[in-house]
């Protein structure tokens, strides 16, 4: 499946990968790098912040709901659905791409990842295409997430698989 850009957003691209890392080197805060990315199109409500060193190939394919914070690369070519209260610590992998590996020439498949209210994803973890992490979601540090999680999951390992559940309340 090949993806069609319009001008605006492929000069998005061309800011997001070649200016940002600039302007995180010149911008003092975190506040001032939010709104640079809401300027490219990354769309976002109440008090979320987006964090120096945060890397998001495609801006106008990301949503982030309320009072998030993301720190990590958002490989964004479809769409990304961050909900409320979600953190993303450093270094923290999102991956919408994958390629058909029984096709001759690999073609691009694309999926959009879910992250639903209330997760929070470790130190270098990676989330594939077409996982949905539920509610109340844990990701340990450097396990890769390639199937969907239920509410309370604290996920580990490579592949990701169920350490524990959490007993929220």
């Amino acid at each position: 499946m090949k993806i069609h850009y319009s001008f605006l957003q492929k000069l998005s691209v061309l800011i997001s990968q070649k200016i940002m890392p600039i302007i995180d080197v010149i911008l003092p805060s975190d506040l001032l790098i939010t709104y640079c990315w809401k300027f490219l199109w990354v769309k976002m409500w109440k008090r979320s912040i987006i964090k120096k060193w945060t890397v998001i190939n495609a801006p106008f394919m990301v949503s982030i709901w309320n009072n998030c914070i993301i720190h990590g690369n958002l490989k964004s070519r479809w769409w990304i659905y961050i909900w409320n209260r979600v953190q993303l610590i450093e270094g923290v992998m999102i991956s919408t791409q994958s390629h058909n590996i029984n096709s001759w020439n690999f073609e691009a498949i694309y999926k959009p990842v879910n992250i639903w209210d209330n997760c929070w994803l470790s130190l270098r973890t990676t989330i594939l295409q077409w996982v949905t992490l539920a509610k109340w979601t844990v990701v340990a540090a450097w396990a890769v997430v390639t199937k969907s999680s239920s509410e309370n999951d604290v996920l580990g390992w490579i592949p990701a698989k169920v350490i524990k559940k959490r007993m929220c309340k």
